[in-house]
Formats: structure tokens, C-alpha cells, sequence
């Protein structure tokens, strides 16, 4: 089939130049009269180029309006032919652009500027692309060009972005001379992200307070003063921007806001401001009865309010919502190990285990939980469980081998605790921790010693390490000793039953039995269930 395709191809050649061997006939003068004329008359006429160029350029506007992009740049390409302008290279730039062929687009801009290096679109279009491919070094040579012919406030607001991605700190001075004559909100927003890329955080909240006078009602910047306040934990602010916040609006920033207020508080359960949790409360009480993250943020910040009916009532709803979030059982876990009922904390943790059995956050839970309750046997269980899942983990293995000292598998737990002192010896809590079992069953004092003195140097205020110092020296028969540190780990507020209880052993030794019996009784006040405390203060009493 080639071959026969070749054939006739040969035979076409042929009789072309057959035909074209001929002798051509003569052209009549008249006909040649017509030629010149015709050709002096269109041919090198600049003026009628133009005219044609100029319908040409029309006819592409209107498919360029009508979104042919393809047909447009075919018309202007035939306009350029004719009359060779910035505005006809510009006009194909454009239409190259929405069609998103960048490189034929950043080609036309360029021959724009050549054409005509003051033609301002061309230079505009050129930063756009390149900035949309992200060639930022081009997008700001560019840039800084525009702004050489052009140095009006769009201008230098777009520089001061574009800087911002080299020198923030630039950007942040041509931001702030911008504000010199007036106040622009645009500029503004730009200056407080800026200072709070740059960690000005005192800065940001002046400008967004301006912001806020500008535009009293713009929730945008009503997030932001809430955030900021929420962060510094200035909640009376927090709740005032977030009460002016517009609620006719989309409720789902709102729901972030407030939930952002919820987590900040979460993070701070202290005393002072538990006034605060009611505050939450009552704005999400009936308001966001639908959004699980906002009912078990309410219901974990009641449990330090010790409110269970509301604790029980925020997480019920939470759990019909979303049973499918493992960070809900533990935030539920949590909030009832702080109502002290130990019991439903196990269940939600145990449940949660349950349901995810590759979260081995459960496991850490259900080993802290134990270990309250004293069920030292399940807790080894979890501890063994977190333990094999990362061994060299310093904090797994010191979890263990306390609990293998508390069941008195002593062989194992001193392999271990010397195991996590080979890993990091300078880590306080295991050289308390061991320095504690080693002192209760009396044991190599000396090096118990040398672990207690190590870990208060670390953390002098610790209660729980003055604790085992004191203990320690109590079983070196040192007792004034013992007194001062033991003293001084009730003084820092982690004073526990045992402590007490350590406490009154000290005030025996040195034979004030007065002082010994109310110390025990402070102990019983802790823990009333302690048999050894009770036999203690029985003790005392049949003397």
C-alpha cells in the first residue's frame, strides 16, 4: 500500500512540473497596471494596516468577552501582524492567561514591554503569573519596576507582601510607613500578621485594636482579639469581643472561637479562674447543643467544678453526637478521675481501649488509673503493654519499674531502674523513684542517698523528691534532717498521705508524740482508709 502511495505521489511531481514547464502566457499591461495600483494601494499603506489591525483587535475583545479565548488570540494575532503594539501583545498575553498557558503569557508580556516599557497592565500581568508560579525572585524584580513607574498605595502594598516573603522585617517598615498619613484597614490587617510572624505580639494587639475602631463589627478581627486574649489567659477580654461577635453570621468560626476559649481553659484548671468555666458554660449551654468538641469541653472544665450532674450531662450529649473521637474517652476518663470517681473514668478508658486497641494512650491512662486505685496487679498489665511498645522510652520503663517495686518483684524493677539510668542518668524522676525503693526496704542507703541528693538538685521546690530525701535520711537515723526536707515538701503542695504520714514517723523518732498524732491525723484526713495510719494513731492513744 505504500509502495502504491509513493507511485502516484512520483506521478503528481511529475505533472506539476510538467504543467509548470509550459510556457506561461504573457501578462496583458493593463493587468499589470492593476498589480502596481493595487499593491502601492494596500500593500504599504500604513494607515489602512492600521484599520484592518483595529478590527482585528476588536473582533478578539469580543471573543475574549465571550470567553474563546482560542479565537480571540488568533484575531489579535492578526492585528499584530498589521500593526505591531503594546496593547494588541498585551491583549494576547491575556487571553494566553486564561487559558492558564503561563510561558506564551510571560512571552507576550515581555514583547509588550519592549514595545512599550511604560505600558503599566503588561507589568501587572507579568507579577501575577510569576507570583501564581511562585518564580518569587522574577515576581519581585518585576515588582520593584512596577513600582518605578507606578508608586501608588496598590503598588506598595503588593511590594511590602512580596518582601515579606524575604525580609519581614522590611515589609514590616513599608507596611508602617504607609499608616503615617491614615489609617488603612488592608494595611493594617497585613501589619498585624506580620508582627505576629515576628512573635510582636504586643504589636499585633495594638493594630488589631485599630482594626476593631475601624470596624467595630467585623468578626474577622474579633477572632483574632479573642484568640490573643484567650492565649495570654485574659478571659474578662476574651468573653467582651467574643459577646460583640456578629451571630447572623456563619456559626461555624463561631463554634472555633469558642471552642478555642474552652481549650484554653482546659489547659489551665486552676482555682483562679474557674470563675471563667461558668462563663463558658452558660454561652454554649444552649447554643451549641449539637457540637460534640464544645459539650465535652464544657463537660470536662465541670468536672473541676465538681459538678457531676453537668459533667454527666455535657458528656452524654458529647457521646450521642460523636462516639467515634478516642480523645473524647480520654478527655471524659480525665474529667471523672478529677470528680474522684475512678470507677467511670476505668470505663470510658477501658471502652475507648476497647474500640481503638492501637491508641496507646488508653494503656497510659488505665496504668494511672490503677495505680490510684493501688490494683498495682492490672496496672503492671498495661505498664508490660506500653513498655513493649517502645522500650527504650525512659518514662514507660520508670512507670514499670515502680510498679514491679510496688508488688516487691524487687529483682526486677532495681534490673530496670539501673537499665533506664544506663539509657539517661541525668533523669531525676527515675533516681528518685529508685532512691524511694531502695529506702523502704532499707537497702543500699548510700546510693539511695546519692540518687535522692541528685534528684533535689535538679528540682529543688519537687515535693515528691524532698519527700524520698527526707525518707531517706530518716532511715540514716538522720532526723532533724529528715524534719527539715520533709517539712519543706509540705510546704510546696504536694504533700500526700504518705507524706504526712512520713511526717508523723519523723516527729516519733524525735519523741513529739503530739506532734506526731496530729500529722497522722492529717494523713487519715488524705487517705481515711490507711490501716498502718489508724494502727499508728491507736497506737499513741492506748500509750
Amino acid at each position: 500500500m505504500k509502495f502504491k502511495l509513493i507511485l502516484i505521489n512520483i506521478c503528481i511531481f511529475f505533472l506539476f512540473i510538467s504543467v509548470n514547464s509550459k510556457e506561461n502566457p504573457p501578462l496583458s499591461n493593463e493587468f499589470k497596471e492593476l498589480m502596481k495600483n493595487e499593491l502601492e494601494s494596500y500593500g504599504s499603506n500604513v494607515e489602512t494596516d492600521k484599520i484592518y489591525a483595529k478590527k482585528y483587535f476588536t473582533n478578539g475583545s469580543i471573543y475574549q468577552q465571550q470567553e474563546n479565548y482560542a479565537e480571540a488570540i488568533l484575531e489579535f494575532q492578526e492585528a499584530l501582524r498589521l500593526d505591531s503594539t503594546a496593547s494588541i501583545c498585551y491583549a494576547i498575553a491575556q487571553s494566553y492567561n486564561y487559558l492558564n498557558y503561563f510561558l506564551p503569557t510571560i512571552e507576550y508580556c515581555i514583547r509588550a514591554i519592549n514595545l512599550d516599557p511604560t505600558f503599566i497592565p503588561a507589568y501587572e500581568l507579568l507579577y501575577n503569573v510569576y507570583s501564581s508560579l511562585k518564580f518569587y525572585d522574577k515576581a519581585y524584580i518585576v515588582l520593584e519596576q512596577l513600582l518605578e513607574l507606578e508608586p501608588s498605595k496598590k503598588n506598595k502594598i503588593k511590594y511590602a507582601i512580596q518582601t515579606s516573603i524575604y525580609d519581614n522585617k522590611k515589609s514590616i517598615d513599608i507596611l508602617e510607613s504607609l499608616l503615617k498619613d491614615s489609617s488603612d484597614f488592608e494595611v493594617l490587617n497585613l501589619l498585624s500578621k506580620a508582627y505576629e510572624y515576628e512573635r510582636q505580639y504586643d504589636k499585633m494587639l495594638v493594630v488589631l485594636k485599630k482594626m476593631n475602631e475601624l470596624q467595630a463589627h467585623n468578626n474577622d478581627v474579633l477572632y483574632e482579639l479573642i484568640e490573643y486574649y484567650s492565649n495570654v489567659k485574659n478571659f474578662d477580654e476574651a468573653f467582651r469581643y467574643y459577646d460583640k461577635l456578629d451571630f447572623s453570621a456563619t456559626s461555624k468560626k463561631y463554634l472555633d472561637v469558642i471552642n478555642s476559649i474552652g481549650i484554653s481553659l482546659t489547659k489551665n484548671s486552676i482555682d483562679s479562674l474557674k470563675k471563667y468555666y461558668n462563663s463558658f458554660i452558660e454561652r454554649i449551654d444552649d447554643k451549641y447543643f449539637f457540637e460534640w468538641e464544645t459539650q465535652s469541653i464544657a463537660g470536662y472544665l465541670s468536672s473541676f467544678l465538681m459538678d457531676t450532674i453537668s459533667t454527666d450531662k455535657f458528656f452524654e450529649r458529647a457521646f450521642k453526637l460523636n462516639d467515634s473521637i478516642p480523645d473524647l474517652y480520654i478527655l471524659a476518663g480525665i474529667a471523672y478521675q478529677q470528680l474522684e470517681d475512678y470507677k467511670k473514668a476505668l470505663e470510658y478508658f477501658l471502652q475507648g481501649k476497647k474500640i481503638f486497641p492501637e491508641e496507646i494512650q488508653f494503656d497510659i491512662y488505665l496504668v494511672n488509673t490503677y495505680l490510684v486505685l493501688e490494683d498495682f496487679h492490672n496496672a503492671l498489665n498495661y505498664a508490660k503493654k506500653i513498655y513493649e511498645n517502645d522500650s527504650t522510652n525512659v518514662v514507660y520503663s520508670r512507670i514499670l519499674a515502680g510498679i514491679l517495686s510496688e508488688l516487691k518483684n524487687y529483682e526486677e524493677s532495681d534490673r530496670l531502674f539501673e537499665r533506664i539510668l544506663e539509657l539517661d542518668p541525668t533523669d531525676a524522676s527515675t533516681c528518685n523513684d529508685y532512691a524511694y525503693s531502695l529506702t523502704v526496704r532499707q537497702k543500699n542507703l548510700k546510693r539511695a542517698l546519692k540518687l535522692a541528693t541528685f534528684a533535689i538538685e535538679v528540682e529543688v521546690d519537687n515535693g515528691f523528691y524532698l519527700d524520698t530525701y527526707a525518707w531517706v535520711h530518716y532511715q540514716l537515723g538522720n532526723y532533724d534532717i529528715a524534719l527539715e526536707y520533709i517539712l519543706k515538701a509540705i510546704d510546696s503542695k504536694d504533700a500526700s498521705a504518705e507524706v504526712f504520714e512520713h511526717l508523723g514517723d519523723i516527729y516519733i523518732k524525735l519523741n513529739k508524740i503530739d506532734m506526731a498524732l496530729e500529722a497522722y491525723k492529717k494523713s487519715l484526713d488524705l487517705k481515711n482508709d490507711s490501716e498502718d495510719v489508724i494502727n499508728k494513731i491507736n497506737k499513741i492513744k492506748n500509750k
